[in-house]
């Protein structure tokens, strides 16, 4: 049982005369251990399947506070620090793991593309280097006596010494990969010295471009553990299924280190052995896969000459089989769909250092919204993370540390020199022998944007010699995709990735990044999953990104006051610039915040979009006058009543008047049955609006991180019955007008109504006394721009943030027609070329409805589209309370799945705090919404026609724009009220330079809508 292929080739070269290790190329590690899998020794089979290092006798943790000390540079640091003699008595503490800058050593710096320092590779930066000394005393236990001690770090950024007790250990570099060195001759009785030299920079750090915050020191786990003379050095697990996905036959191949007999032993979930034998057959096996991972443990038991057991290694398994098969990617013989998402190691308060709750959390929200596979962007994660996702049933993209992207693709690139194909095999081979035995692991990826050449190429050789059980993926093997078994160009849009399908291309297309999740973003999903839904090879992909990369911060004293206001907390999460701005350091603002999540992992827009998007189960209309609907299963392994339990409902106007049960038995993965649902016989109402709304609910089985209950798709329908509203009578009694010079004047009984005649807008309303509408009417034609509003290409033309503002009054009249006020207003805005005609009818009982007609015919095609079809309204602070009838939640065209029905809140409680403010909580589908006090005076929009889209806030679009964060907006004396006709969809297929779908945006000459005002007292309605 020998491994098959060592690590030649890879060894550390000696280091050119007079060079620093952490400044030659040449070097990579100085005495460091060969690479290996992830594993703890145990004294017997029982401690051993608690699978808990911790607990192992030959373990201990050197997490904790250490001594510590700063330095600007090599030159400055305490170089003799490793020595027993040296005097650091003064010296600070600090935790390890963590980053030294989330210490407050250092600089925090946030940069995409551009390398934090000079770029003239292969050289490191000298004079701003940063150098961490660090120093701790620990004691080997008592009974490690005899056996051989190693230290291993699992992360460290980015380069290293050690010295144990004064003596020089060795030099690592590579710091998402685990660095072992064995310390043995090194130890003495007692306590011990143990002194880490970590540099902010090395040469190595030109393949660690990644799009993140550049941070530093010892940031993941350092432990020691003990091995006997004769040893397991390493293992690798195969777990062959037969050509039926039924049957397997497991090996392990063995590095043994001494003497010794090696036993396995193969146990069931259960904890129930199931064989024992060096190869297995296992016969039936339960398959690994997301939707159902079950794991069995491996014990590997190495003997001595007398059958006394030396140690037992666990390690847990999945049996499955990864392959290509007719073009598709595979999972035990069944074509996936990759519904994944790219995620970062990232903690607010505790930068790269991953608590294991944090990923659990994780988990959790990825199986709650229907992910089933995460690309490690853009480095192998920490160990545990491959243990849980293992346990938890999510498929890993696991990609190497390789990002030279500031470099370039062309003959600059890092890819193509040959001197760094050593560098570049390094990080692929600890990553690959590491992590080989997770059965979560199903695709190796080369790296992230650091070009094409001759060193993947040898990668991917490397990685197909080695684990030949893989497939291999990178991306910027565009122009060479023999070395890359997944085809895809990242941010392709969906059209561009149907012309790959409908070629005779035989690879599968799996893009890697996508729908780029900018702030208010994540438009546009649906046309990308119409077409992974298809029978094609594309089939799926990960979104950009899982979190936003924000560092948790107090409010500074200045802006104190506005704590406690709408979405102004005690802190906020800081993006770059807040750090760097001061001290003239490149930065990319708020590149780094393209979360699903927030930064303390709460759950944007965007991220219920791509569940409904993701979703396991659709429903299709046969006959729905018959109640026959087609539920399709795209669950892969799952048949539906496994995973969801089904119920739906009927509203009318959003009142629940019917449900059941839902019937979904046989009906197995990846297939689909008609069914009827028994829906009542409806007698239709005038004006009343009927829904059938479809919800599907996670079983108790469903995942152990899942509640029972916990909706996972849904499917709404409008049903075919309806009644013709009748004409309703004209309200009986009469409105006055005062005309002047300045002002129209419209009473009637209990309100008055204010029309400003130099502007033409609706100068107050007043109800009994009490305002209802402050102001309102202006034309509004764009919005706080979002994210990709700022990033789009052509760029959204400035003069439409204020050309509804400079508004000119062409004309104004009134008249009195049948009791009401009929008062006309043509506005035109000179800057972009526009015009809006309002007619405002005031009806005796206080009533306004509003029609507006849009004109752009003369806008120029040069300065784009407008953002908005609209009017602006101000409406009193107090009335914050917020009922309406339409889509929940955030929506907007292009991002608008959440079902019709009734809601309430408040107008705080709509913001959604994006890092930077931009437009947000915008409404769809609307047919009315109400604002009251809370003596329910207040104001209500009832749409009259196509439904509106209506968001509110205390923030003006004005200070939303210049602010670069909540705490500094100025809260307004009203509520903005946005009343829309249509607004332009968010974008979301790249925030550098893509606009909206062309089907969401606003290219119409003309546009009409009209809605209704009906001013509330206490007691409802004017009229009542």
């Amino acid at each position: 049982m020998k491994r098959r292929v060592l690590q030649a080739g890879l060894a550390v070269v000696a280091s050119c005369a007079g060079a620093e290790e952490w400044n030659d190329l040449n070097v990579l590690q100085v005495n460091r251990e060969p690479s290996r899998a992830t594993m703890m020794v145990y004294p017997d089979a029982a401690s051993a399947l608690k699978y808990d290092r911790t607990t192992s006798p030959w373990f201990e943790s050197l997490n904790g506070e250490w001594q510590f000390n700063w330095a600007k540079n090599p030159k400055t640091r305490p170089v003799e620090f490793y020595k027993p003699t040296f005097n650091a008595r003064e010296w600070d503490t600090i935790p390890v793991p963590s980053n030294w800058q989330m210490e407050d050593y250092g600089l925090r710096i946030y940069t995409n593309v551009k390398y934090p320092f000079k770029k003239d590779p292969p050289h490191a930066p000298t004079e701003w280097n940063p150098v961490g000394s660090y120093r701790r005393t620990f004691e080997v236990p008592e009974g490690w006596k005899g056996r051989t001690v190693f230290i291993n770090f699992d992360g460290v950024e980015a380069a290293f010494y050690l010295w144990v007790n004064g003596e020089k250990v060795g030099y690592s570099q590579g710091s998402r990969t685990s660095a072992e060195f064995n310390i043995t001759k090194y130890l003495q009785q007692g306590e011990n010295l143990l002194a880490v030299e970590v540099y902010r920079w090395a040469d190595g750090s030109y393949l660690e471009d990644q799009d993140a915050w550049r941070l530093s020191g010892i940031y993941r786990d350092v432990y020691l553990w003990s091995t006997a003379q004769n040893h397991i050095r390493d293992f690798t697990i195969h777990t062959e299924l037969d050509k039926n996905y039924e049957h397997s036959i497991f090996t392990v191949d063995v590095d043994l280190l001494g003497q010794g007999s090696v036993e396995v032993d193969l146990f069931d979930a259960e904890g129930k052995k199931v064989l024992s034998h060096p190869e297995i057959h296992l016969e039936n096996c339960r398959k690994w896969t997301p939707e159902t991972p079950y794991l069995y443990t491996a014990l590997l038991t190495l003997r001595d000459g007398n059958g006394e057991i030396i140690e037992v290694i666990p390690q847990r398994i999945g049996f499955r089989k990864v392959e290509i098969k007719d073009s598709r990617f595979c999972i035990n013989g069944v074509p996936v769909l990759v519904r994944g998402v790219n995620r970062h190691e990232h903690h607010p308060d505790t930068g790269h250092t991953i608590s294991r709750a944090s990923m659990l959390r994780d988990i959790q929200l990825l199986k709650e919204n229907n992910f089933n596979a995460v690309r490690t962007a853009h480095y192998p994660n920490m160990p545990m993370w491959y243990d849980l996702c293992d346990e938890y049933g999510i498929m890993l993209w696991n990609e190497a540390n390789i990002e030279s992207h500031d470099m370039g693709y062309g003959p600059e690139s890092l890819a193509k020199q040959p001197e760094w194909k050593a560098a570049h095999l390094d990080r692929i081979e600890r990553m690959v022998e590491r992590d080989k035995n997770h059965a979560s692991v199903v695709v190796w990826s080369m790296g992230n944007e650091a070009g094409a050449g001759e060193n993947f190429d040898a990668c991917y050789n490397w990685i197909k010699e080695n684990d030949p059980s893989r497939p291999v993926h990178y991306e910027r093997a565009i122009g060479n995709p023999s070395s890359t078994d997944i085809f895809n160009i990242m941010y392709a849009p969906a059209d561009e990735i149907r012309k790959y399908t409908s070629s005779d291309a035989t690879k599968p297309y799996i893009i890697c990044e996508y729908m780029h999740s900018m702030g208010n973003s994540t438009g546009g999903a649906k046309e990308y999953w119409d077409l992974f839904y298809e029978d094609n090879t594309a089939q799926g992909g990960f979104v950009w990104d899982w979190m936003d990369q924000g560092i948790r911060r107090s409010v500074p004293a200045e802006f104190q006051k506005n704590v406690g206001q709408g979405p102004v907390g005690k802190t906020f999460f800081a993006y770059g610039g807040w750090f760097e701005d001061e001290t003239e350091v490149y930065n990319d603002r708020n590149f780094c915040m393209n979360g699903l999540i927030d930064s303390a992992q709460v759950p944007r827009p965007g991220l219920y979009a791509i569940k409904y998007l993701q979703r396991g189960v659709h429903v299709e209309l046969v006959d729905l006058a018959l109640g026959k609907v087609r539920l399709v299963n795209w669950f892969n392994f799952l048949s539906l009543d496994e995973a969801v339990s089904g119920q739906w409902k009927i509203e009318a106007n959003g009142k629940q008047i019917a449900q059941g049960d839902i019937k979904m038995s046989g009906i197995a993965p990846r297939q689909e049955k008609i069914i009827t649902l028994g829906l009542p016989e409806i007698t239709p109402e005038a004006g009343i609006e009927y829904f059938l709304t479809l919800e599907f609910h996670a079983t108790k089985n469903y995942h152990p991180l899942v509640a029972t209950g916990h909706l996972l798709a849904w499917d709404q329908f409008k049903l075919p019955v309806e009644k013709t509203e009748t004409r309703p009578a004209a309200t009986k009694g009469s409105v006055s007008i005062d005309e002047s010079a300045s002002s129209i004047v419209v009473k009637g009984q209990n309100f008055e109504v204010v029309f400003d005649k130099t502007t033409g807008v609706m100068d107050a309303y007043t109800l009994n006394g009490k305002q209802v509408i402050i102001s309102g009417g202006k034309p509004s034609l764009s919005r706080a721009e979002t994210d990709n509003d700022r990033g789009q290409i052509p760029s959204v033309a400035a003069v439409w943030g204020h050309a509804g503002k400079h508004s000119v009054l062409d004309r104004m009249n009134v008249e009195k027609r049948e009791g009401t006020a009929r008062i006309s207003v043509r506005q035109s805005q000179p800057e972009v070329g526009s015009s809006v005609s309002t007619v405002y009818t005031i009806e005796p009982n206080g009533e306004v409805m509003v029609e507006a007609g849009f004109n752009f015919i003369w806008t120029s095609h040069a300065i784009g589209p407008p953002l908005r079809i609209g009017m602006e309204w101000k409406i009193p602070s107090s009335f914050e309370k917020m009922n309406w009838f339409g889509r929940g939640g955030e929506t907007y065209a292009g991002r608008d799945f959440n079902p019709i029905g009734l809601h309430e809140g408040t107008v705080d409680g709509q913001w959604v705090d994006y890092s930077r403010p931009q437009e947000n909580g915008n409404k769809t589908a609307v047919r009315w919404v109400s604002f009251t006090d809370q003596s329910g005076t207040g104001l209500k929009v009832v749409t009259k026609g196509a439904p509106l889209g209506i968001s509110a806030r205390h923030y003006s679009q004005q200070t939303m724009r210049e602010s670069d964060y909540s705490f500094q907006m100025k809260r307004a004396d009203g509520i903005f009220l946005s009343i829309d006709a249509l607004q332009s969809g968010i974008g979301g297929v790249i925030s550098w330079g893509s606009t909206p779908l062309t089907k969401y945006r606003l290219f119409e000459k003309r546009y009409h809508y009209t809605y209704r005002l009906i001013p509330l007292s206490g007691r409802g309605v004017q009229s009542d």
